[in-house]
C-alpha cells in the first residue's frame, strides 16, 4: 500500500476552520507513524489546532480484514480514527458515501470507544455503531483494532481480537452504494482554544495490516461452479457478492 500524507488543507466545519490537516504534522520516528496535533492557529479565527491525516488513495478495496495497532493521543477531546471513506473524487458526487470505522476514539476519562458504519448521503446520516469503554488508559497502551466487511455485507469489528459489534447485513443494504474505500489514519484536536496539555499530543501507529481473499481465480472460459476457480473459500453462496480483483 502506497500511504499518502494528507495535502495541508483547512475544511469548514460547524463555521470554524476545525479540520485542518498539515502535511507537517505526520512523522516516522521509533518504528512509528507519528501523528501530531499543534497548536498554529493559522487563520486567526481561534480554533488554533492542526491535524494529521494519512491515507490509501492508490490503494481501495471492498470487503477483507483491516487491522491497526495504535496508541491514542493523550488528551481529552482528541479524534484517533482508524477508518476507510470514499476514494478523493468520489466524495459526495452523486453517491451514497459511508465509513466504516474500526475505531473513533475520544481520549476521556472513561476512555470513550466508537465503531461502526456512518451513512453521510442523503441526510439525515444513519448511525450503526457502538459505544464502549476500553477498560485501560488507551493513550499509554497500544491496542490492536479490527474490522472484518464480509461479502455478505456483514461487518464486524474487534479490539484486541475480541468482536465488540456488529453491523448486520440488512443495515449495510440500506446503502445503495458499495464502492472500495480507502483506508484511513488521522487525528484531530476538538479542543478550540489553547490548552497546554493538548499542543503535541500525537496518536502513533506501530503497524496496519489488510487481507482480501482472491476471490475468482480461474481462466477464460473456466465454469462458473468450479470451487477451485473461486480461491479457498469456493463458489460464492446465496446473498455473497462475487468479487473479481
Amino acid at each position: 500500500v502506497k500511504w499518502n500524507i494528507d495535502p495541508q488543507r483547512l475544511q469548514l466545519s460547524s463555521g470554524l476552520w476545525q479540520r485542518r490537516n498539515y502535511a507537517g504534522n505526520v512523522a516516522v520516528g521509533g518504528g512509528d507513524l507519528q501523528m501530531t496535533n499543534l497548536w498554529q492557529d493559522p487563520t486567526g479565527d481561534g480554533f488554533g489546532y492542526t491535524n494529521a491525516l494519512v491515507w490509501s488513495r492508490t490503494a481501495r478495496q471492498r470487503f477483507g480484514y483491516w487491522e491497526a495497532r495504535m496508541k491514542m493521543a493523550d488528551y481529552e477531546g482528541v479524534d484517533n480514527a482508524f477508518w476507510m471513506y470514499s476514494a478523493p473524487g468520489l466524495q459526495h458526487a452523486n453517491l451514497d458515501i459511508f465509513e466504516i470505522d474500526a475505531v473513533e476514539a475520544f481520549t476521556t476519562p472513561d476512555n470513550k470507544w466508537q465503531v461502526g458504519v456512518i451513512d453521510h448521503d442523503p441526510e439525515p446520516n444513519v448511525v450503526h455503531s457502538g459505544t464502549t469503554n476500553a477498560g485501560f488508559d488507551m493513550a499509554q497502551a497500544y491496542t490492536v483494532v479490527g474490522m472484518e466487511w464480509g461479502t455478505d455485507n456483514r461487518v464486524r469489528f474487534f479490539r484486541n481480537g475480541v468482536q465488540v459489534f456488529e453491523v448486520t447485513p440488512a443495515q449495510m443494504n440500506a446503502r445503495r452504494s458499495m464502492i472500495p474505500l480507502s483506508t484511513i489514519l488521522s487525528t484531530m484536536q476538538w479542543t478550540p482554544s489553547y490548552v497546554a496539555a493538548a499542543d503535541g499530543s500525537q496518536a502513533r501507529v506501530d503497524w496496519v495490516r489488510a487481507y482480501q481473499k482472491p476471490g475468482w481465480v480461474g481462466g477464460s472460459g473456466a465454469a462458473w461452479t468450479t470451487a477451485a476457480n473461486w480461491g479457498p473459500d469456493g463458489v460464492p453462496g446465496a446473498g455473497r457478492a462475487a468479487m473479481f480483483n
